[in-house]
């Protein structure tokens, strides 16, 4: 992701000879140790914790040789000792390059192609100002968007290794390719600088700028080839999108569960081989089980697909809740549960930010002035404050309350309530059936006649249905006074609640 390549960049920018300072990564799921480990690997790196025995002598000989050196498990504060290496604070002496580590008059030869990194595993490391100016402190705390293309690249990697495979050579010829290019470039604008007298007359000059451009040209075609190639892959990828992300959600869920209880801790590492376990559980794609199936092949080969990727989201749901659970306390559980479903559901759209930032910091939106000003005998100000702000913040909410006050009585009952459900109806929903027929119906059909509107039924096969259809044709004529005097007669005090004169007109 966008994250993890300009950390990359830094990072080589602040550990070349030119860099100011030398790195201090914050890598709490060791993301960077495994690159720097990779990339540094054919160089020799060395690998060091500060502390340990022999630790300062791979130093100094990484110093005197040039060999790139890894310092892990940094804390808060490095030993004195390395302050020298830290300010750079090299002289040269009888011609050579030397540096004094811990304070000591023997110099260190030291080799301009040295380079340390160091990093921490703490998530949220508190470095007094000094360390900022020591070292470059970079970031590489994996993001949602990083989990997610590590994901979708674990999952293809599983399912089609093929496509993967052809998606890592080709990022590897597009960088060489890209490499060459720009080397052949500076190579041209070199020998053009250096040249002397007339170009044309210099035959070797003449024929190397013109094997550099035909080489130049051959490196650019195959570098639009590969861009179209790369699109074709990179739509193949995109279909198990759907996966990573559910994966991406479920792994920012865990971590999460950091901030409840330090104890419940969960490493990337762990989870990518869950994942990998449910991946290879599910199996290759099945064909839909239809004796008779009514879709061509190419329909039902794809909705055989779409199966599948829903059977991997369910199953890696399931197989993440079940085995974190295992580890919670039985007080935590229902809180993982909400946690999961809320992060779903905010990933799908369902769920706004407003909406779930009021809902974990609801206190924080409300003003002084509301709590004083709240107009209910039975409701609290700091209810009615809370009313407010939910107002301000969702917009589905507008309005609520101006409701609240006009039907007080309906509202207050409502609160009344002991128990409470997840059905149980707010004031203002229609709960009654297309089909029923209401108690008022006679009432109704006299109404609907004295203002000239004939539905052609008895009053007896008058059903809300057909009730609410008048009332929505009455209100489409501009009768809006009508269309809630029906609706009132219909649903009862309720009416209101259901259409009222408000909701109409701004529903039209």
């Amino acid at each position: 992701d966008t994250t993890s390549v300009e950390n990359g960049v830094m990072t080589t920018l602040a550990s070349s000879p030119k860099g100011g300072r030398w790195p201090l990564l914050i890598d709490p799921q060791e993301q960077a140790v495994k690159w720097i480990t990779k990339m540094e690997a054919k160089h020799g790196l060395r690998r060091i914790r500060l502390g340990d025995a022999g630790g300062m002598r791979v130093l100094e000989q990484a110093l005197q040789n040039g060999t790139p050196v890894l310092v892990t498990d940094v804390g808060e504060t490095i030993d004195p000792v390395l302050n020298p290496l830290l300010r750079k604070q090299y002289y040269t002496s009888g011609g050579r390059t030397l540096i004094n580590l811990g304070g000591g008059d023997n110099g260190i030869s030291y080799d301009p192609s040295f380079r340390i990194y160091f990093t921490t595993k703490a998530s949220n490391p508190h470095y007094l100002p000094d360390m900022c100016l020591k070292t470059c402190i970079i970031n590489f705390t994996v993001t949602m968007s990083g989990v997610e293309e590590q994901m979708l690249a674990d999952v293809v990697g599983i399912e089609k290794s093929d496509l993967e495979e052809s998606r890592q050579r080709l990022i590897e010829s597009v960088a060489a390719d890209k490499k060459k290019l720009k080397q052949y470039e500076d190579g041209i604008l070199a020998d053009l600088e250096t040249a002397t007298g007339n170009i044309l007359d210099n035959d070797n000059l003449v024929e190397s700028l013109k094997h550099a451009q035909s080489t130049a040209q051959l490196l650019s075609h195959r570098l639009k080839q590969a861009d179209i190639q790369a699109a074709e892959i990179t739509s193949a990828r995109m279909a198990y999108k759907a996966v990573a992300a559910r994966a991406a959600v479920m792994y920012c869920v865990m971590t999460d569960l950091a901030l409840v209880d330090t104890m419940y801790q969960y490493s990337l590492d762990y989870f990518k081989k869950l994942f990998a376990q449910v991946v290879h559980a599910a199996g290759p794609t099945r064909a839909l089980d239809d004796p008779e199936p009514e879709q061509p092949g190419p329909e039902r080969e794809k909705a055989a697909f779409q199966a599948h990727l829903k059977a991997l989201t369910d199953s890696l749901t399931l197989a993440v809740y079940q085995n974190v659970s295992r580890g919670l306390f039985h007080k935590d559980k229902t809180l993982f549960s909400f946690l999961i479903t809320a992060q779903i559901l905010r990933a799908q759209g369902q769920l706004s930010d407003p909406e779930w930032q009021f809902l974990v910091r609801s206190g924080s939106f409300t003003r002084p002035q509301d709590e004083d000003a709240c107009p209910l005998p039975w409701l609290s100000g700091k209810c009615w404050a809370l009313l407010c702000a939910l107002s301000r913040m969702v917009p589905a909410l507008k309005g609520l309350p101006e409701d609240v006050v006009r039907r007080s009585g309906v509202w207050q009952a409502w609160m009344g309530q002991t128990e409470y459900s997840n059905v149980m109806p707010l004031p203002g929903m229609a709960v009654c059936g297309d089909g029923d027929v209401p108690p008022q119906c006679s009432e109704c059909h006299r109404l609907l006649s004295a203002w000239g509107l004939d539905l052609g039924v008895p009053p007896a096969q008058l059903t809300y249905g057909r009730i609410a259809s008048a009332v929505w044709g009455l209100s489409r004529d501009g009768q809006f006074t009508q269309a809630a005097e029906l609706a009132a007669l219909a649903y009862g005090e309720e009416g209101r609640a259901w259409l009222p004169l408000e909701q109409v007109q701004r529903g039209l």
